[in-house]
């Protein structure tokens, strides 16, 4: 009887054991569906306890750690999932996790993994932890510091009204203490409230934060942001959601819709009008023009290119047009979100244009009637969320919000100002040319004068990409690309040729016959030690002086092609044609119309005896190409890599204790790489990515 006893309460213990295991996790089911992270959590580390090795269990833990920014911890639970066969899409969030925390080459590891199942979603992130980790270290354009109204709880949705800042806050911590702040019922009871502080004229300080009545629609548990006004006072267009404090303002995960209202005299919301193309999906993120009568907003409506897409919509005699996708250049496969227009630029925020980490912060503008898309650079962007970007250039003061900080907080940002300087000089006498003309037409602006010294220094805000032009009267124009690489370098000197004196030459490919942009072109002239040297436009053609009776030596060198060299005597300078057109032949195989096979490489065995495993060599640090991967245990050679070993180009392996990887290289910049990369995905490697190579592991030449 005493043994049946014991039984028993052995078997009422196990079966509250049983309850408890599945009481929690039901619970943290329950809790995560409803995107109530926090008690999520607490459920899961609960059910853990009793059963360590939970699969899902592990990966909820890790999301629900990961959705409220808790990014050390996710990447924890994501790590010990990694043992239990997870799916792709985890090892693409664990991913996210580590590049969110700036931990770019772990990150770069996770994705490449994910690319054997996706290569258009993983090579691009493979892409961008390359670009971040080489960006990390570069000047910021604008100073960024964290606001001082900044609080404990979410800050965000920043927008400017009527020398205001308005903004959105789950903070508590400020009680109404005036009756007409608004009232207490209503949407004051909500997840958060609307908050505005007046901007000095002459410091761009802010005062402390009030509530903003609002009053617009009277609902508990319903947040009425984010927001924008239109800057003639008239309206506001605002977006209803059910955000709760503590998750990721990023996370879309509660359906939002767009609500346009008008302002009257007292400052109060009236007439609230639904978004008449508001519908089963969520519109997000509106912005209103001064007038208030175009709408640009975020959607993830049916028939997008990703995620969430910018439109923008027109009212028409009162009415909102349908609205037009922005198009491929601005929206990609990923979310782009909180647009902001500010005279002729667009800024938004995306997670899949190549950028820093999270979603990046990017300009765009119109150039040649199309959208040219720019990284806004390091201080605006981090490894971590950085959206909602707002500026006014005439104060030099914007705001931003990002989670750097593990919650959304308001940012403050200046322009840097940094000075590019180009300096204007005659060809043959050396001497300044003052006056000459710049003309930035194609980058959206004018045109300028250089000055007595022959000089012209300017300012720039952004990642600028565009062609200048420079003339003067008597010379040729001399039209050059001013871009973020050339910015970096602070100067520029430019050697005007006069007309009529010059000499003319052209330069093709060898293979195609195709006019080569951008060789650049060295001269000496072995006569009098001058030199000198200009670039080729668009149409493979440059000028250059020479005199008469000089002998020269000419050199002729691009990325991805190999060097030539040619000497010419001009005699008595009466044929102008003596440069002709030069072949210049590419430092690879011509590139074919073989179409590019999409399914995973299969490495296939290798004869031995083709590497040189006992003779270590230096790779130069900079980018490669990487072709494949095998394990260290495998110790043979694909034949695949027969098609490049009769390249110029070095082919190397890097190996650590797990993974031998097989690489072109090296090359001095992205650009020599990039052609070498299109070359070895129309040759039977159509997973070749770009890496940047430093040298770690051990390094075997095979050629």
């Amino acid at each position: 009887m005493k043994h049946i006893f014991t039984i028993l309460i052995i078997i009422f213990f196990n079966i509250i054991h049983i309850n408890a295991q599945n009481n929690w996790l039901e619970e943290g089911r329950t809790a995560f569906k409803n995107s109530d992270y926090n008690t999520a959590i607490n459920a899961f580390e609960n059910h853990l306890q009793l059963i360590p090795q939970e699969k899902e269990a592990i990966i909820s833990l890790a999301q629900s750690y990961q959705y409220t920014n808790k990014l050390e911890k996710a990447a924890y639970w994501y790590n010990e999932a990694m043992a239990l066969n997870v799916s792709a899409e985890n090892i693409f969030q664990y991913g996210k996790t580590l590049m969110l925390m700036g931990k770019y080459k772990e990150a770069k590891e996770q994705f490449s993994v994910y690319a054997t199942v996706n290569s258009t979603i993983g090579d691009q992130y493979v892409e961008m932890c390359d670009y971040a980790h080489s960006k990390k270290d570069m000047e910021p354009l604008f100073r960024v510091n964290k606001d001082v109204i900044s609080s404990t709880q979410a800050d965000f949705s920043p927008t400017f009204y009527n020398n205001q800042l308005i903004y959105a806050s789950s903070r508590k911590d400020i009680l109404r203490t005036d009756a007409t702040e608004g009232p207490t019922a209503g949407i004051a009871n909500g997840f958060n409230h609307i908050f505005h502080c007046n901007i000095d004229e002459n410091t761009t300080s802010l005062s402390a934060p009030k509530y903003l009545r609002t009053w617009a629609i009277d609902k508990k548990n319903l947040n009425q942001s984010p927001l924008s006004f239109s800057q003639n006072g008239q309206w506001v267009a605002f977006v209803t959601n059910s955000y709760i404090n503590g998750n990721s303002q990023l996370l879309h995960d509660s359906k939002t819709d767009i609500y346009i209202a008008q302002i009257n005299e007292n400052g109060d919301w009236i007439n609230p009008q639904i978004f008449p193309h508001n519908g089963d999906f969520s519109n997000h993120y509106p912005y209103l023009s001064d007038d208030g009568n175009t709408l640009y907003f975020a959607s993830d409506k049916n028939g997008g290119l990703g995620g969430f897409d910018l439109y923008r919509s027109e009212k028409t005699n009162g009415i909102w047009t349908s609205p037009l996708n922005l198009g491929s250049e601005i929206n990609s496969l990923g979310n782009e979100i909180s647009p902001y227009l500010d005279e002729k630029d667009l800024y938004f925020s995306s997670d899949f244009h190549i950028g820093m980490g999270g979603y990046d912060v990017f300009r765009a503008n119109v150039i040649n009637n199309k959208w040219t898309v720019q990284n806004m650079g390091t201080g605006i962007n981090s490894s971590a969320n950085d959206w909602s970007f707002i500026y006014n250039k005439n104060k030099n003061l914007g705001f931003m919000v990002s989670d750097k900080e593990a919650i959304e907080n308001l940012y403050r940002l200046a322009r840097v100002a940094d000075d590019f300087n180009l300096y204007i000089k005659d060809a043959y006498s050396g001497m300044a040319i003052p006056n000459a003309s710049i003309d930035f037409s194609q980058c959206g602006l004018a045109s300028y004068k250089s000055n007595i010294q022959g000089r012209f220094g300017f300012k720039t805000s952004t990642e600028i990409t565009c062609d200048i032009t420079i003339s003067k009267d008597g010379y040729d124009d001399f039209v050059f690309e001013l871009s973020p690489q050339l910015v970096a370098t602070g100067q520029l000197e430019i050697n005007l040729i006069q007309k009529g004196d010059k000499y003319q030459g052209k330069v093709v490919d060898g293979f195609s016959n195709v006019p080569l942009k951008n060789v650049l072109v060295q001269i000496f002239c072995e006569t009098d030690g001058s030199k000198f040297e200009v670039f080729t436009n668009d149409k493979g053609i440059y000028s250059i002086p020479m005199k008469e009776f000089s002998k020269y030596m000419i050199s002729f060198s691009k990325a991805a092609y190999s060097n030539m060299n040619i000497k010419v005597d001009t005699k008595d300078g009466s044929d102008k044609s003596v440069l002709g057109s030069l072949l210049l032949y590419p430092n690879t195989k011509p590139i074919t119309d073989q179409p590019i096979n999409d399914q995973p490489i299969i490495d296939k065995p290798i004869v031995d005896g083709n590497t040189q495993p006992n003779t270590p060599t230096t790779v130069q640090n900079g980018f490669a190409v990487q072709l494949m991967s095998l394990s260290i245990k495998n110790n043979n050679e694909p034949k695949d890599l027969d098609k490049v070993k009769s390249d110029n180009h070095q082919l190397y392996t890097t190996s650590d204790n797990k993974w031998r990887r097989y690489r072109i290289g090296t090359f001095k910049t992205r650009e020599e790489a990039k052609a070498i990369q299109t070359w070895a995905r129309a040759n039977g490697f159509p997973k070749a990515y770009i890496v940047e190579e430093d040298t770690i592991g051990k390094i075997q030449v095979i050629n």
